[in-house]
């Protein structure tokens, strides 16, 4: 990971705050460039202005290479860099429910095999190298008898009970196998990684991983155009975005 460029998008709120705090200490911890970015809907340039350098005295301190700029809704996206568009986002929790420490040392990077996710786990295989920083991978295989909950296999009839039975190991190992392939050829090597097979709802699943590892960061990789819209996100990484208590990086390929 080399970032030089950091766009953070402020709304004056107490979780706004709180995510430019972390936008500067990762400006910090690159040398890179933050820009403050308000979307002015009121129409109100000097009172906003004069919010936004109160904001940036009173909340954050700024690393000498920064900048703030207000915008409006018809051109604030647009104007920004074509790279501001298509770049890793980190979605950063409420201060209420922040959990992480920076540099990041625990990162927990979902894996479902598609090109996105390889992309992510390169992008955490380097961040967690950098770091010097722990790497836990996660593939969950969810059932599709999730809801209702799975039958038992004492219930089920011998023969069905032992295919099941075999089934569940087979897949199991299967993923197993793939998931440390991938630890094996995209990971830099010497970083401490951790190749582990949930099973449930995936988002459940990564969630409570990241409570047990005590995660820093969580990086996941999205399909879709558009990075910063959850719309395209897809439930299970609507839900990890929204109920993660560190950090959630995602990667668009």
């Amino acid at each position: 990971m080399d970032a030089r460029q950091i766009l953070c998008p402020v709304d004056f709120s107490d979780a706004s705050a709180h995510a430019i705090a972390q936008a500067a200490a990762l400006a910090r911890w690159y040398g890179a460039r933050i820009t403050a970015l308000h979307v002015d809907t009121a129409g109100r340039p000097a009172s906003t202005h004069s919010r936004m350098q109160k904001s940036q005295h009173a909340r954050w301190t700024r690393p000498s290479n920064s900048a703030c700029r207000i915008a409006w809704p018809c051109s604030a996206w647009p104007q920004q860099p074509r790279a501001s568009r298509s770049c890793p986002v980190l979605t950063v929790p409420p201060p209420a429910h922040a959990a992480s420490t920076l540099p990041f040392k625990q990162l927990l990077c979902a894996v479902d095999f598609s090109d996105p996710s390889l992309e992510a786990v390169r992008f955490a295989g380097s961040l967690a190298r950098q770091a010097g920083a722990r790497l836990v991978l996660m593939h969950v295989l969810e059932w599709p008898w999730h809801e209702p909950p799975a039958p038992r296999l004492v219930d089920l009839p011998p023969a069905q009970a032992a295919a099941l039975a075999e089934y569940r190991r087979y897949v199991e190992a299967t993923a197993t196998a793939r998931l440390e392939s991938v630890a094996s050829s995209d990971v830099p090597p010497g970083t401490p990684t951790v190749a582990h097979v949930g099973h449930g709802k995936p988002y459940e699943q990564l969630l409570e991983a990241a409570r047990k590892e005590g995660a820093d960061l969580i990086v996941l990789g999205v399909h879709g155009r558009n990075a910063l819209d959850l719309s395209v996100f897809g439930s299970t990484t609507n839900q990890l975005v929204r109920g993660a208590t560190c950090p959630v990086l995602t990667v668009r390929r």
